[in-house]
């Protein structure tokens, strides 16, 4: 045992050194002897320790060496790679493209797009060299659009920019969206390597997959932040049908011992990740940004009511914003190598990327202990014929009950969020002030913070800015919502549910903060804000995504500003920034038909600076399952409870709640909360460096401290690394080979 213990030992510092202390790679035995992969017509445009940059001038294409590997990363694909004889001239253009353009022709009455090849033989192409990049400018003279790609090496990295000051648009032809580089790393199912794409927590696309595909193919698509079709069914439903925004604006590809990451880090609001598997179109894999420059919104063109049925559905036609969304765009292409190209290595350069740009909160200490997450549904109103009835699930006394018996039991270190506790109870929004008087009013309150403020429970009163329910009134439906193109209130079916505009949102947050003044202990649960962006026509006080996402910020950094501790819904990149905590990050992915594996991308990213939970113990349907996913994934251990039985709230729009009561829960918590601060907490504070699959059922999580925890989900024991891990459980193994 002693010596798989020191072979351990090696494996792990080795594979923790070359993560972490990039400098210290060994190079591939014959990189020093390997020549340029370059074809002809490519000449050197700048070199940094580990790239080249290359320029083909009569094809308007860029390639990258990267000289650890010698592999040659291109823009298009060339004739001499991929069998082109039988595809017609459109897709040839496509193919060896350094952009396409849509566009529509705004002179006529329907909205047909089409779209521009920048390798077309009708583009008129001029290349500016300056130093460490070049500039391509590409104008479509057919239509009279231009767009320039300015392009510079950076030591490992690349940045291209499309800058919107050299965009050039006729009087009616109109740009729609701009793909960049789309078959930049292509590769054929026989490659060695993978296509990563940040769906829900992340997931990847193998190549060697491929054949074991359906043949009704579709391609895969996540708009970065939140749909960009504003509508109540979007937000309501952020993950409706199981599918999910992209939460980072990044992608990545695998190709061999080679590997990029892709990062829009400008402009990513409006911005689109594609992916294609080999078999759609082409026998292919590949992916790219598309940059969104124009919104679109349907348009009724009637209001006539025929035998009582409204026909506007039947008449709706698309319409298109005049105005083009003057923004810059930006991606930066990371480079990696060796045991480095991989999606642990990708999610290793973006965080570290982030940290270097003060984009991510460091919050956990190296002291710190796991905190337990508790939500305490308070109340909430069931409709009924004549009167609404409220539902008086958890008071403030009892709060201080349940916390108190929590306590008790060793739970020494809790972050507990209040939900529904403001008049009227869960889901009235807007209103968002006084605390409900059947659970306690303002005295009530006022003694649940005193008592968890005495006991270092840190107290989290969840909020909605950005709903509104015009049954509650307090709100205009007309002047303080977000209105589309078509000057129309963006609603619900029945005109009842609206989203707030954003900086009447914000207005309301501050007015709410000011009231908290009085409230000392009292912290701020945001919901929503971090789970989805939308743009809005209204007249008064318009506001493009990125000026949501500023408004978003804004409330959250004022919120830490006034000495609150701030919990976001959601973990859209904009709130890593002024975060303390997130809740309900996903632990899966849409689990499209090409994905072949779901990833902790996301939390690799995040952990060890922010803390963060998913799914309930009590709402799962397996919490030794779930247990080992919030081991794998690094969660927080999370419960929903009340004080009163769940039963009560079956005649709600909250019954999803269906087994709650803090009884039935505590010693659940308690022995997870004790477990996890035994065996986890040297690693809570540290980044998550490695993750892989062994086998099926079997993952192994390696810490910058070089502790390595294997989770087996299986429900036989299994032996990895000369250590058995038992079924249905995980095994913690310190940097000296010692297990907890």
């Amino acid at each position: 045992m002693i010596k798989v213990i020191k072979l351990h030992t090696i494996i792990v510092f080795t594979i923790i050194l070359s993560l972490l202390l990039p400098s210290a790679i060994v190079k591939s035995d014959n990189v020093e002897q390997m020549k340029p992969n370059i074809i002809d017509g490519y000449n050197v445009i700048s070199q940094s320790n580990n790239l080249v940059l290359y320029c083909n001038r009569e094809k308007a294409a860029i390639a990258v060496e990267d000289k650890r590997t010698g592999y040659v990363w291109r823009s298009l694909v060339d004739k001499e790679e991929l069998n082109l004889d039988d595809k017609n001239a459109q897709l040839v253009e496509y193919l060896a493209s350094m952009i396409t353009v849509s566009y529509f022709n705004a002179a006529q009455k329907d909205i047909n797009i089409t779209k521009l090849y920048s390798a077309s033989k009708t583009t008129n192409i001029k290349i500016i060299e300056y130093k460490d990049g070049l500039s391509l400018n590409f104008n479509f003279t057919r239509v009279g659009i231009s767009v320039a790609l300015d392009i510079t090496l950076d030591q490992d990295m690349l940045i291209i920019k499309i800058p919107v000051e050299k965009i050039v648009q006729s009087m009616d032809k109109e740009i729609v969206s701009i793909e960049l580089m789309p078959f930049f790393g292509a590769s054929d199912n026989s490659g060695d390597g993978y296509i990563f794409y940040p769906d829900g927590s992340g997931a990847i696309l193998r190549y060697d997959k491929g054949n074991q595909r359906s043949e009704r193919l579709e391609y895969m698509s996540w708009y970065i932040y939140g749909q960009e079709e504003v509508s109540i069914k979007n937000v309501y439903q952020s993950d409706m049908d199981g599918k999910y925004q992209a939460l980072l604006p990044v992608y990545g590809i695998k190709n061999g011992s080679s590997a990029v990451l892709f990062a829009a880090t400008e402009g990513e609001e409006d911005t689109r990740i594609n992916v294609y598997p080999s078999g759609y179109v082409l026998d292919l894999n590949r992916a790219g940004f598309e940059f969104n420059y124009r919104h679109f919104y349907k348009a009724s063109l009637s209001n006539i009511t025929i035998k009582g049925r409204n026909t506007a559905k039947l008449l709706e036609t698309t319409r298109a914003d005049p105005e083009m969304i003057e923004r810059d765009r930006e991606a930066r292409i990371f480079f990696l190598a060796d045991s480095e190209a991989n999606y642990s290595g990708m999610a290793n350069t973006y965080r570290e990327y982030l940290v270097n740009e003060g984009q991510i909160n460091q919050v956990i200490q190296k002291s710190d202990s796991i905190p337990l997450s508790l939500d305490l549904f308070m109340g909430i109103k069931e409709e009924n014929m004549l009167f609404d009835k409220f539902i008086k699930m958890t008071t403030y006394n009892d709060a201080i009950k349940i916390i108190g018996e929590m306590l008790k039991t060793g739970i020494d270190n809790m972050d507990v969020t209040l939900k529904g506790w403001t008049k009227g109870g869960y889901g009235l929004y807007p209103v968002n002030w006084p605390p409900e008087p059947s659970l306690g009013g303002i005295n009530g309150i006022k003694s649940l913070l005193k008592y968890a403020k005495d006991n270092n429970v840190k107290l989290y009163l969840a909020n909605n800015f950005t709903q509104a329910d015009s049954r509650n009134g307090g709100f205009s439906n007309r002047k303080d919502v977000v209105i589309n193109g078509s000057s129309i209130a963006i609603a619900d079916f029945s005109k009842t549910l609206f989203l707030l505009n954003p900086m009447v949102a914000y207005n309301r947050f501050v007015n709410f903060i000011k009231a908290l003044d009085k409230y000392d202990g009292s912290n701020i649960a945001f919901e929503d804000i971090g789970d989805y962006i939308y743009h809005d026509y209204n007249k008064k006080n318009p506001s493009s995504r990125s000026n949501t996402i500023a408004t978003w910020s804004g409330m959250l950094e004022a919120a830490g500003k006034a000495g609150k501790s701030v919990a976001v819904e959601g973990g859209n990149k904009y709130v890593l920034k002024n975060s303390t905590r997130l809740y309900d990050i996903p632990i899966d992915s849409s689990n499209y038909h090409s994905s072949d594996e779901t990833i902790p991308f996301y939390q690799m990213v995040v952990h060890g600076m922010l803390p963060y939970t998913s799914k309930a113990g009590n709402l799962s349907h397996n919490l030794d399952e779930l247990k080992l996913k919030w081991v794998e994934y690094g969660c927080m251990p999370y419960f929903e409870l009340t004080s009163e039985r769940s039963i009560k709230l079956r005649n709600t729009e909250y019954n999803r709640l269906f087994t709650s009561h803090y009884g039935d829960w505590i010693k659940q918590a308690e022995d997870i909360y004790k477990e996890f601060n035994q065996r986890l907490k040297p690693v809570w504070s540290q980044r998550m460096v490695l993750h892989e699959r062994v086998s099926e059922k079997l993952y192994r999580v390696v810490y910058s401290n070089y502790t390595t925890v294997y989770i087996n989900y299986a429900d036989h024991d299994a032996i990895v690394d000369g250590y058995k891990i038992g079924a249905l459980d995980y095994l913690v193994i310190d940097k000296g080979g010692k297990s907890r």
